[in-house]
């Protein structure tokens, strides 16, 4: 072989050492930059509507979720009522030195149907709210048969319905997966423990939803305490919506396990692939309240899976980790007691520039309950520096370069 041609091939080789070491640089950044996460959820304060409360000839209670304007401090919180389905209007004052939270009511709103009628009573159990531009949508866990019995059968659907947010009349209902409404002894969703929660990315091209516990194809009564079951983690769903063609349509859906004896009442979606989970245990106070951010990046999608039957072996569940325990804010003395804290929402951006998270409770339209709000400063991860093996291996390929430059003279 010629001198001429050897030193051809080796500046082929270091040209393709070159490019090889760009590209990996280049690879190895888009792999390694997270993005900014929630780190920790810093208390403020808690504020109360007391209980007994009316207003416009409403008992205000059965808070069941909340989610902010985006103006001013003015929030929409949803009532669980069955009798009168309705959503209030409420200003939450947030002084952040002095910790006072100080909610009043602004206006409520009363639910209708297609045609401008007030939705009949025990039609509707809403549990969840989000508001997309000037509109609403409202999640109801449908009514079921027998409340107190596990395998109640469904009277009427849940559904996630759009409501104009002036007016309360309703624009348009979303489609709902058939194994979430078809209700028998041994398929379909559980009484009370359907759509807790609705949530919606901030670009609003996505809108999540999820079933408080499992879908009884999913997971057998293992998830209750004795002596009905053995205190599992809970088999349960989150649903994610995409916006097609100016409406949802329902797409992937995820596993989530809950924490032993706890339910699944509410997401909040920082993106299209990262939730905060509110999850709720015990039926009396102190409430065990727990939140937890989980990627559903690595999760499997599980639409096609009509029934899981308690197997998960071959099935990926969302990641999770927990942000905030409650309990650790009671034992710290910053709390006097954990109400039963149903549904959350970003809320107005604090003085220090800080996102701020806002709980709402569901005293169970109980007069002698305070309906309580609690407000949270949100502290971010900063994103992951760039590991030390792209600079060295984008070193190689500038090395790369130089040998092939003089190798040209």
């Amino acid at each position: 072989m010629s001198i001429i041609k050897k030193n051809q091939q080796i500046s082929r080789l270091l040209y393709l050492s070159l490019l090889s070491g760009l590209t990996g640089s280049i690879l190895l950044a888009a792999e390694s930059v997270k993005a900014v996460t929630i780190q920790e959820l810093d208390f403020i304060g808690e504020g109360n509507i007391p209980g007994g409360t009316t207003f416009s000839e409403t008992n205000v209670g059965g808070l069941s979720d909340i989610t902010y304007s985006g103006a001013d401090d003015t929030y929409s919180v949803i009532s669980d009522d069955r009798n009168d389905p309705r959503f209030y209007t409420v200003d939450i004052e947030i002084d952040v030195t002095s910790g006072l939270v100080s909610p009043s009511l602004l206006d409520v709103t009363t639910l209708k149907d297609t045609s401008g009628n007030p939705i009949a009573p025990n039609t509707s159990d809403t549990e969840g709210i989000v508001q997309v531009g000037s509109d609403v949508f409202i999640s109801s866990e449908g009514i079921f048969d027998d409340p107190l019995s596990t395998e109640a059968s469904l009277v009427v659907d849940p559904f996630i319905k759009n409501f104009n947010g002036e007016t309360g009349n309703e624009n348009a209902a979303l489609t709902i997966p058939e194994k979430f409404i078809n209700s028998t002894p041994t398929n379909g969703v559980r009484s009370n423990t359907n759509f807790e929660s609705l949530t919606v990315t901030p670009d609003e091209s996505t809108l999540f939803t999820a079933v408080e516990a499992p879908l009884k194809q999913d997971q057998d009564l293992s998830f209750l305490p004795p002596p009905f079951g053995s205190a599992q983690s809970g088999l349960t769903r989150i649903i994610q919506y995409d916006e097609i063609e100016g409406t949802y349509t329902a797409g992937s859906e995820f596993l989530y396990e809950t924490e032993p004896l706890h339910g699944l009442s509410d997401l909040l979606a920082i993106d299209e692939s990262t939730l905060l989970v509110l999850e709720r245990g015990n039926v009396s106070e102190p409430f065990s309240i727990k939140i937890y951010e989980v990627s559903l990046d690595e999760a499997t999608d599980i639409s096609s899976i009509d029934a899981l039957g308690g197997d998960t072996t071959e099935v990926a569940a969302v990641s999770k980790d927990l942000v905030l325990d409650l309990n650790e804010l009671l034992l710290s003395g910053e709390l006097e007691t954990i109400a039963n804290y149903d549904g959350m929402t970003y809320g107005a951006t604090l003085p220090g520039g800080e996102s701020s998270v806002v709980l709402v409770s569901d005293n169970g339209l109980e007069g002698n309950v305070n309906n309580n709000f609690a407000v949270f400063a949100v502290e971010t991860a900063e994103p992951e520096p760039i590991p030390e093996p792209i600079s060295t291996f984008f070193g190689l390929g500038l090395v790369g370069l130089g040998v092939w430059k003089r190798s040209q003279k």
